[in-house]
């Protein structure tokens, strides 16, 4: 597989950037296991699997930027680390790809937000 370079719109982070996201995506499935197994054995009310929104957020934003090599905080902040070895991000400076890459960013965080509603509403329906 070949290193992305910045398209926008599609995207704007290198393999190592996508790795630290993925990283975090495993860290919020791990959250969100270890506070559905906290919730149900304690046998808490309904009302507290609302929390099990957050973890499921972050681990959608996190496996979502990595398979997209996409970061969704760098287009809404128009900048990108695309380059093989860049450490640094570096501003972008077309309007017109500032804009793809920020709807991309509002698609990421629909996604995670319909993810974590689903979540909820399943584990309070499965669960509670």
């Amino acid at each position: 597989m070949t290193e992305p370079c910045y398209e926008p719109g599609k995207t704007n982070i290198n393999f190592y950037e996508a790795r630290l996201r993925r990283e975090n995506g495993y860290i919020g499935l791990g959250l969100t296991l270890a506070l559905l197994l906290f919730l149900n054995s304690s046998n808490s009310p309904a009302l507290a699997y609302t929390l099990v929104g957050f973890p499921v957020w972050f681990a959608v934003m996190g496996f979502l930027q990595a398979y997209n090599c996409f970061c969704a905080r760098f287009g809404v902040q128009g900048i990108q680390n695309a380059a093989r070895m860049a450490s640094e991000p570096t501003a972008i400076a077309s309007s017109r790809a500032r804009e793809c890459d920020k709807r991309k960013s509002k698609q990421f965080v629909w996604i995670a937000f319909a993810c974590s509603v689903l979540a909820i509403v399943s584990s309070i329906t499965l669960l509670a």
